[in-house]
């Protein structure tokens, strides 16, 4: 359900810009463009769950005393590379499975092509009508969903579900964890 309100929203978000002028598009440029904004919005969504995994391995072996925002914004500026890598080495250290890092290889290489050539090999003023395209686009997608799939249900399996929380209180409930432990060791420690 989640996936069929992000792409609503991104598709809500192109045609509104287009009514308004401020995106001007043929039909065949207006498919693609918002295919290209769907598979964008799946890799930001697979970076998200990377950071909200780290940042839980992150607080859950803290010894610093820091709050969820310190953690969480050193994290969340982490470019992919450097994410994977704190990725691999807290959560994913226990993953022997080598498909599993093919995939996520598969994964980045995708994000990156489409994030960093794809207006480059496909120019927006030769989108329209573009097979090659549309063919590259629907590839990237498919990858992308793969890879939110098995991220989403890592995390939500592994950290979210497990303690019965749902995804998008998982931040808040860190912050509560932080607090707690920082009772506990106050009460712990003399004065």
């Amino acid at each position: 359900m989640e996936e069929e309100e992000r792409q609503s929203r991104t598709t809500a978000l192109i045609e509104k810009q287009i009514q308004e002028g401020r995106l001007n598009a043929r039909n065949g440029e207006r498919t693609l463009l918002i295919a290209f904004a769907r598979a964008a919005s799946k890799a930001q969504e697979i970076e998200k769950l990377l950071q909200d995994t780290v940042l839980g391995a992150e607080v859950a072996n803290d010894t610093r005393n820091r709050s969820v925002d310190e953690i969480a914004t050193k994290i969340d500026k982490l470019p992919l590379g450097r994410l994977q890598k704190k990725y691999f080495k807290t959560v994913g250290k226990d993953i022997h499975d080598q498909d599993f890092r093919k995939m996520f290889e598969k994964v980045n290489q995708q994000r990156i092509f489409l994030m960093h050539n794809f207006f480059k090999v496909f120019p927006v003023t030769k989108l329209n009508g573009n097979e090659e395209a549309r063919i590259k686009l629907k590839e990237i997608d498919e990858i992308l969903s793969i890879g939110c799939e098995v991220f989403s249900h890592a995390f939500v399996g592994a950290i979210a579900l497990s303690m019965k929380i749902p995804p998008t209180k998982f931040r808040e409930f860190l912050a509560f964890v932080v607090e707690e432990r920082k009772k506990a060791r106050k009460k712990l420690l003399p004065r």
